[in-house]
């Protein structure tokens, strides 16, 4: 199965798409850029929530193994499931439902996808939203039906040194 793989330059911002696997992310330089290029680790999942507990926030994250293309056909041969090719091209592992409990650095970048493109929400927008308050955001979000998913929100974390610095909503077909 032949990848096709591009950088799709939108409005300031840059997708990193491997159809049909979209992740939003930021094109600008910031402050966490450094950091991030430093020793970092970027872990797929599903974000069930988000709280802040003494003035730190924190997540609750469902790792799972995301893969596509020729490996997303192997892992599902592997757990007996049928071809992903035949729906999407993609396929999810997630042999533990086991929920971990992150802590988001202070200046963390979170970038959440409206008709597929990203856009940056601070860390308290991000929470209202996942506690189902839209207001003062912009009027497209209403209340998104993907953040009270049961499975959780679809993202790609980036981790420095145990910590979050970097959440990306990923698009799922």
């Amino acid at each position: 199965m032949r990848q096709l793989l591009s950088y799709l330059f939108i409005t300031g911002a840059l997708f990193i798409a491997t159809a049909p696997f979209i992740i939003a992310t930021g094109a600008r330089a910031c402050a966490t850029q450094d950091v991030i290029q430093q020793a970092s680790e970027k872990r797929f999942g599903f974000l069930k929530s988000i709280t802040k507990i003494k003035d730190r926030w924190q997540i609750k994250i469902n790792y799972a193994s995301f893969f596509e293309g020729d490996a997303a056909e192997h892992a599902a041969k592997e757990d007996g499931e049928s071809s992903p090719a035949e729906l999407s091209g993609i396929y999810i592992r997630d042999h533990n439902p086991r929920l971990h409990i992150v802590a988001l650095a202070s200046r963390t970048e979170i970038f959440l996808l409206h008709n597929l493109e990203p856009h940056r929400l601070t860390i308290e927008q991000f929470a209202r939203l996942m506690h189902g308050d839209s207001k003062g955001l912009p009027a497209f979000w209403g209340f998104p039906n993907y953040i009270k998913a049961e499975e959780g929100l679809p993202c790609q974390v980036t981790l420095v040194r145990g910590e979050v610095v970097k959440i990306e909503q990923v698009y799922l077909p």
